[in-house]
C-alpha cells in the first residue's frame, strides 16, 4: 500500500501551521504535536480506502478498472520513453468451471488467488497484474526482446506445474499475447487480439493432447491383436 494520501496531507497541514503562526512560538509545536497525528490517521484512512477500490477482493491485483483508466496509459507511456514494446498477456485459468465443479468453490478460490499470487510474484515491479474475469487475468509489461517474455513464460510454467503437484489437481493457464504498437495501439484491440491467440492456443493444445490420447488407444488395442 502507498503512502501517497498520508505524505500529502501531513505536509499540507505543516505547510499550513508554519504560515498561520511564528515557527518560533510554543505554539506552533503544540500545533504540530496535535494536527499531525491526526493528518497522517487521516491520509492513512484515503490510502486505504484508495487501495481497497483498485483491487479485486479476492486476488488481492488490480482490478478491471485501474487497467482501464489509469494503468495502461502510464505503463505504454513508460515504453514509449524507453523504446520499448507494450506487451499485453491475456491468461485464461484452463478447465477451471471443472475444477469448482468437482472439487468445489474453496478450492477454485484457492485457484485464483495462487494463480494471481504467481503472477504477480514473476511480473517485474513496474508491471501490472490484473483480474479481469472470473477466470482471466491480464498481466501488462514493456520489453525490448521477445526472449524475455519468453523466459517469463517458462518460469510461469514451473510455477504452475509445482502448484499442481502442491494442491493435488491439475492447475495449468493458455496465453495470448498481443503488442504495442505492433499489432495495435488500443487496450481494447490488444486484448482482442491477446484473447484470440490464446483460444487458438488452448484450441491448439487440446487437439494435441486429444492425438496424443488417440495415439496411444490405438497401439493399445494393436497390442491385444
Amino acid at each position: 500500500m502507498q503512502y501517497q494520501g498520508r505524505i500529502v496531507l501531513t505536509a499540507f497541514i505543516a505547510l499550513l501551521v508554519l504560515i498561520l503562526h511564528n515557527a518560533n512560538s510554543a505554539f506552533t509545536i503544540a500545533a504540530f504535536v496535535v494536527t499531525l497525528p491526526i493528518a497522517w490517521w487521516l491520509g492513512k484512512q484515503y490510502d486505504i480506502k484508495k487501495y481497497h477500490a483498485e483491487r479485486d477482493p479476492l486476488t488481492n491485483v488490480f482490478n478491471r478498472k485501474v487497467i482501464m483508466e489509469k494503468s495502461f496509459r502510464k505503463l505504454y507511456q513508460r515504453c514509449l520513453r524507453r523504446r520499448e514494446k507494450l506487451v499485453v498477456a491475456y491468461i485464461d485459468i484452463d478447465n477451471f468451471k471443472q475444477i469448482n465443479d468437482c472439487y468445489g468453490h474453496e478450492l477454485g478460490d484457492l485457484v485464483l488467488t495462487r494463480t494471481a499470487g504467481i503472477l504477480a510474484q514473476t511480473a517485474g515491479k513496474n508491471d501490472y497484474v490484473a483480474r479481469w474475469g472470473g477466470d482471466e487475468f491480464l498481466l501488462l509489461l514493456c520489453c525490448k526482446e521477445e526472449s524475455s517474455v519468453n523466459e517469463l513464460l517458462q518460469r510461469l510454467q514451473r510455477k504452475f506445474n509445482a502448484i499442481s503437484k502442491e494442491l493435488d489437481t491439475r492447475v495449468s493457464i493458455s496465453v495470448g499475447l498481443a503488442t504495442a504498437p505492433n499489432e495495435a495501439y488500443l487496450l481494447n484491440d490488444l486484448i482482442r487480439v491477446a484473447e484470440q491467440k490464446m483460444y487458438r492456443e488452448k484450441v491448439h493444445r487440446h487437439f494435441e493432447q486429444s492425438r496424443g490420447a488417440s495415439k496411444k488407444s490405438l497401439h493399445f488395442i494393436r497390442g491385444l491383436k
